[in-house]
Parts: structure tokens; C-alpha cells; sequence
């Protein structure tokens, strides 16, 4: 039996199909130089990407991907990159992207980087590229973090907090497929 269509319905249809094959099939680096020109315009800091790429399999949360990402740092904080990874990905919920104009969540993975993030005691934050004069509250919350071989290093001077984490392999134990090594002080103190 043969369900009769509207002309309507039927070229929605076929426009979400094509739509959906046109974002899945995409080649997503053609996008690369407008970003990184955009980022190097709003954080005023060198931003070099390797490859870009957009996964759309969460459907509803899209999952953007870098591989060979430099982001320079802010030129008050430490001589250091911000960011140099070998592989770092966002996923973001679709909906709140959509619906939420004030709290958006982030769940981020990476392989193979160097992440360092330093805050002043006048509000200032490195890690904040496309306003870096910005000082409130953060647009995105970091749901989860998933890390291999890799090192963080985190410097609050509000704190007086200056805290590495280095993550490796852990080849010793097989439940434990990784281990986290933090060094550091707090004020005085060695951590």
C-alpha cells in the first residue's frame, strides 16, 4: 500500500536527506582558514590548525575535531603555547547550543598535548580566546575531560596555585590503562 504524499512533504523530504548527506560528506578544512583567521583576529595570538573536521554521529552533538592545533598565549601570561595537541576534540549538546543562550556544557578529549592555563588575580584568563578581555562568568561547563598522554598545567595567581598534571601510560597495570603524575606548590607548599 503506497502512503500519497504532499508535493510539500515530499520536498521536505528530500531536503532534510540531501541536507543530512550534504553535512555527513562535508569537507570541513575548507572552513579551516575563516577560523583561524577569526580566532587570530579575536584573541590577537598565532592559532594554527592542522586538520578541522565536524562529526555529526552524536546527531545532536556535534563533535568538532583538530588535529595539529597551536594556539599561542595571551602575552601577559608565561611563555609557554595555551594549547599544542596532536589531537583535541569538543563535543557540545546540540540543544543547549540551540536553546540555551547563557550555560552551554562541553565534554573534551585529547592525545598527545600541552595545555596551559594561567589566571590573574584581576579576573583575566588566558583560556579566554574569542573575548580575552572578559572576566565573568564562563559561557561553557566542562562536563568531562579525557586524557592520554598528555600534560596540564594550571597557575592561579588568585590562589597563589601552580599545579602540573602529566598523564601517561600506564603499562604496570592493565585495569589501570593510564597514570597521572601532579607536581606543584601551593603558595609555600609542594604538592
Amino acid at each position: 500500500m503506497l502512503v500519497k504524499l504532499s508535493k510539500k512533504t515530499a520536498g521536505l523530504i528530500v531536503f532534510f536527506t540531501l541536507f543530512t548527506g550534504l553535512i555527513f560528506l562535508f569537507q570541513w578544512n575548507w572552513f579551516k582558514p575563516a577560523l583561524q583567521g577569526y580566532l587570530v583576529q579575536k584573541s590577537h595570538r598565532i592559532v594554527t590548525i592542522g586538520e578541522l573536521d565536524i562529526d555529526f554521529s552524536g546527531l545532536l552533538n556535534p563533535t568538532i575535531k583538530f588535529k595539529d592545533l597551536y594556539i599561542q598565549n595571551a602575552s601577559w601570561s608565561n611563555e609557554y603555547p595555551l594549547i599544542v595537541a596532536k589531537e583535541i576534540s569538543f563535543t557540545l549538546n546540540g540543544l543547549q547550543l540551540l536553546m540555551n543562550k547563557k550555560g552551554k556544557s562541553v565534554d573534551i578529549s585529547m592525545k598527545d598535548a600541552e595545555v596551559n592555563l594561567e589566571s590573574l588575580s584581576n579576573g583575566l584568563r588566558n583560556w579566554r580566546i574569542t573575548d580575552p578581555t572578559y572576566r565573568g562568568i564562563g559561557k561553557y561547563t566542562l562536563l568531562s575531560l579525557n586524557v592520554q598522554r598528555s600534560t596540564i598545567r594550571f597557575n592561579s595567581r588568585v590562589t597563589n596555585l601552580d599545579v602540573t598534571a602529566i598523564v601517561s601510560p600506564n603499562s604496570n597495570h592493565a585495569e589501570l590503562p593510564c597514570k597521572i603524575q601532579f607536581m606543584g606548590n601551593y603558595g609555600k607548599f609542594p604538592i
